[in-house]
């Protein structure tokens, strides 16, 4: 019997240690984000008490986003920022505890608004601000945008919004700076604020232009060689006979011209030897002498009536020939027309 309760008194320790094993084991496989946060919150206030804020801000701060309904932590780092002369850090931690206070109201929190409030307005005397000016400009003077030009404020990068707007900031060395891709050297400013200053810092930042985008060449597929036209031959050879008819007729023309030039030099001596001897035939011998000259140019100008008509007659008639089988859209003929003492030449197209 007495063994039967031993057993049973072993059995009941296993199982009560099971399960209490069984609990500790979630609280060491997952963190407690409330007990972090009033551990470091105990830390902050220990750090406090020894007068050693500056290491109380970081633990406050951590504890704060672990556990944003513990609002100790947000006053004890409102009222250690302003300790170590932070007033801007201080006066929005005061005014972040006032709303939060809207959202998490309870009776231990009792009187805390109206603290937020008269913190808020007493340090707000103390504030520095602190004024960005940018004057964005191009390589040669002219105004050129802000787009890719980054600002930072101690490290921080100020949006574009802020540029311009007066900021709150902590009395003491701030530092801003201005890069971008397209900004030539980067332009660093320190300012040295005192409590209560206004100041204003005005950068000019000189930007290079953007590339202009290389437009895109759609690919061609290049046009095959156009062969010359298979009837080019045949048309410098029926231009070459076109020239040569024309040539023809031009010195054909010429030849009738002076055909009939000889024809009225031989009328004229003809008549002229009439005069002197009526039938050209048994005239008196002594009218020899002048007779022979006026005979001898009227021979003259017949023999070169002979050339010079069958010169023209086959330079226009070749001229004409050429010119029908030359494949010439026009047609061109010889209009021939006696007249006194010779003939005249037209042509008409």
């Amino acid at each position: 019997m007495k063994g039967l309760v031993t057993s049973r008194v072993l059995v009941s320790v296993a199982a009560v240690g099971a399960a209490i094993a069984c609990g500790l084991v979630p609280r060491v496989a997952h963190a407690d984000p409330v007990s972090d946060a009033k551990d470091l919150f105990t830390r902050g206030r220990e750090l406090r008490t020894r007068g050693d804020c500056a290491n109380a801000v970081g633990a406050f701060r951590k504890a704060y986003e672990l556990y944003p309904e513990g609002l100790g932590s947000l006053r004890n780092l409102a009222e250690c920022e302003e300790s170590l002369g932070h007033f801007a850090s201080s006066r929005r931690a005061w005014l972040d505890l006032s709303r939060a206070l809207l959202t998490f109201p309870d009776k231990k929190y009792e009187g805390w608004d109206k603290d937020a409030t008269e913190a808020a307005s007493r340090l707000a005397p103390k504030l520095a601000t602190l004024t960005i000016d940018l004057n964005v400009v191009g390589p040669g003077g002219e105004g050129a945008p802000a787009r890719g030009v980054d600002v930072t404020l101690d490290g921080e990068k100020l949006a574009a919004s802020l540029v311009g707007t007066p900021l709150e900031r902590d009395p003491g060395v701030h530092v801003v700076k201005v890069t971008g891709d397209h900004v030539q050297g980067p332009v660093q400013r320190a300012v040295d604020l005192a409590s209560g200053d206004a100041k204003r810092v005005a950068l000019r930042v000189v930007v290079t232009p953007d590339k202009p985008a290389e437009p895109e060449v759609p690919a061609t597929t290049p046009l095959p060689a156009t062969p010359p036209p298979a009837d080019d031959d045949a048309e410098r050879a029926r231009a070459t006979k076109r020239t040569i008819g024309w040539t023809a007729i031009g010195v054909g023309a010429a030849g009738l011209v002076g055909a009939g030039i000889s024809l009225g030099i031989r009328q004229s001596a003809l008549s002229s030897a009439k005069d002197q001897c009526p039938t050209l035939s048994g005239c008196n011998p002594a009218q020899e002498p002048t007779l022979n000259p006026t005979v001898s140019r009227g021979q003259a100008a017949s023999t070169a009536f002979d050339v010079l008509g069958i010169l023209g007659i086959v330079g226009v008639g070749g001229g004409v020939v050429l010119l029908a089988t030359s494949g010439h859209t026009q047609q061109a003929r010889l209009v021939v027309t006696p007249t006194l003492g010779g003939a005249s030449a037209l042509w008409v197209f």
